[in-house]
């Protein structure tokens, strides 16, 4: 075919080859339009939530550092502990049975996975802060995909409130449990520094002696008494020594008097020896309770903190300071299909 350098070439062209265009118009583009009328027509219904963030922040920092007990979720996490909730098999389930669709499919398996495909949860971030990973979602779009657009709104209607529900009793639910088991943690704490500081005043009452601040003095007396020993034995031997000068009953008398005060002191300088001895161990005990009162101490400190916390997040719920869920855009049946 030669170059084409008038209308009139043009038209020989299109002449040629009539049988062609005309067999596309009469039998193609019918076909296209049965085809496109056969097919099942698509209803998206949307709903969207949004996500306020909390109006009052209110960090208690520990010392210790870590996550605390009362501490909130991530906000993505709970986002995802939602979603998951909703679409759980046992949640799907009774979609289906209050709704009624897809009930020409006898497999229930294929159903929950129909309705799975129809229901889609985006999260909205904003896209300049999307690379942060505690980036907090603006809100939440429940979009559901259906050939019925008044179920297709109904259901997103559904997935929506249900949202709100498990917002709600997570959030609640999380900070009165949370209270519940600090003020429980914190009694039981309180409980064994008491009895622990019972058992620490009997011991030290019990060895008040070997104690080490009294380790000093009991030194000093001890030193004193054997210079009372030193003294008493001096006496006897000069007692002894002076016999002939004394009648035999008086020196038989000072002489039993000597050694009973010799006798009084040995006493006394055997126990202080005993209680130096068992000062170490004392002192080792001592050590023990004080580490154990320090550390209960220190836990009471901790859980009496962070159930400062959780009493502050409750109180901001009561005033709905903390973080909302609240409905912006309800789901309504949609006039036109989307495929």
């Amino acid at each position: 075919m030669g170059p084409i350098s008038s209308i009139g070439d043009i038209l020989r062209i299109l002449l040629r080859r009539m049988w062609v265009i005309t067999l596309i118009l009469v039998v193609g583009i019918p076909g296209v339009l049965l085809y496109a009328l056969s097919q099942p027509r698509v209803y998206e219904a949307t709903a969207v939530v949004q996500i306020e963030a909390a109006q009052v922040v209110e960090r208690l920092t520990s010392q210790t550092g870590g996550g605390a007990a009362g501490s909130t979720l991530n906000p993505n996490s709970e986002l995802e502990l939602i979603e998951q909730q909703l679409m759980s098999r046992d949640h799907i389930m009774s979609v289906l049975d209050e709704f009624g669709i897809f009930s020409g499919i006898p497999s229930i398996t294929e159903r929950v996975a129909l309705v799975r495909q129809s229901v889609q949860i985006i999260e909205l971030i904003d896209p300049e802060q999307a690379w942060r990973p505690d980036v907090q979602p603006s809100g939440l779009v429940i979009t559901v995909r259906l050939s019925d657009p008044d179920i297709a709104a109904a259901i997103a209607n559904r997935f929506l409130a249900r949202v709100l529900e498990e917002a709600q009793e997570r959030t609640s639910g999380r900070t009165a449990r949370t209270l519940e088991f600090l003020e429980a943690e914190e009694a039981r704490l309180i409980a064994e520094i008491e009895e622990l500081e019972f058992a620490y005043s009997e011991f030290r009452q019990a060895n008040s002696a070997a104690l080490p601040a009294a380790i000093a003095s009991q030194r000093t007396q001890l030193s004193r008494l054997e210079e009372s020993r030193i003294n008493i034995e001096e006496q006897i031997i000069e007692l002894e020594s002076e016999s002939g000068r004394l009648l035999a009953e008086a020196r038989l008398r000072q002489q039993e008097l000597l050694n009973q005060r010799l006798q009084l002191v040995n006493d006394a300088i055997a126990e202080i020896e005993a209680v130096l001895l068992a000062a170490p161990e004392v002192e080792r005990q001592t050590h023990v309770f004080d580490r154990q009162l320090e550390q209960l101490q220190g836990e009471l400190s901790v859980i009496t903190e962070r159930r400062a916390q959780a009493a502050m997040n409750q109180l901001l719920e009561t005033r709905n300071q903390a973080e909302r869920f609240e409905v912006l855009e309800t789901a309504i049946p949609t006039e036109f299909p989307v495929s």
